[in-house]
């Protein structure tokens, strides 16, 4: 009885821990990481003798050619460019990272192309010194499968004159305004009062009275004495 009381227990026991550990939940499985479908992507320019070997060598190779390369080296990603002539300079502006899906990552190198300034053209003549720019860029999500270069041309910019001090300019002169002239009158004539007539004195003419007996017969003068 007492070997089947034992044995009964053990089993007892087991089946209990049994399904207890049967019922532990699994732990959840982990979720892939979401990459955005366009991101930029930093980079710093370094020195050719900072670069490794490799890179130096595709350098060497792009000498004399107006070129862009990508090279990835021990999980870094490179960009080299070469310019026309010595006279140009090539710079990045920007780098984007595209997704079109999860498992692939293309990078969108947008490069600036510009002329050299004249003190900068007189000594590149002096030293001969390469422009051939290497860029590091900063990290990415995945491996990278592609790289795409776009060209942007910009003119260089020439200092402005300063601006001359110029007289102030004269205001012109206000229209006069016309006037008709009045027309030309005739000069007056004066007026010369006409000449007075000369009255005749009071004996001058009582003495007409006095002539006329004078002249008549002396008849005549008897008649008027009768005929009143």
């Amino acid at each position: 009885m007492k070997k089947l009381f034992t044995l009964l227990t053990v089993l007892l026991a087991l089946a209990v821990f049994g399904c207890s550990a049967q019922q532990k939940p699994a732990p959840p499985a982990q979720q892939a990481k979401l990459i955005p479908s366009e991101s930029n992507i930093g980079f710093t320019e370094v020195d050719e003798d900072q670069v490794p070997s490799s890179v130096k060598k595709i350098i060497a190779a792009m000498s004399g050619t107006e070129e862009a390369a990508w090279a990835a080296v021990d999980n870094n990603n490179y960009i080299i460019l070469n310019p026309e002539d010595q006279n140009e300079t090539v710079k990045i502006s920007e780098v984007i990272q595209r997704v079109p899906s999860q498992n692939f990552i293309w990078l969108d190198v947008k490069l600036v192309e510009s002329d050299l300034a004249e003190d900068q053209k007189s000594d590149q003549k002096t030293d001969q010194k390469s422009q051939v720019k290497v860029y590091k860029l900063a990290k990415t999500d995945k491996a990278v499968n592609g790289v795409g270069f776009e060209y942007k041309e910009t003119e260089e910019e020439k200092p402005e004159a300063p601006a001359q001090n110029q007289p102030a300019p004269t205001p012109a002169p206000k229209p006069t305004p016309s006037v008709t002239p009045a027309p030309a009158q005739e000069p007056v004539q004066p007026v010369k009062p006409a000449p007075e007539k000369e009255q005749p004195t009071p004996s001058e003419q009582a003495a007409p009275d006095r002539q006329q007996p004078e002249n008549q017969a002396p008849g005549e003068t008897n008649n008027q004495g009768t005929n009143q």
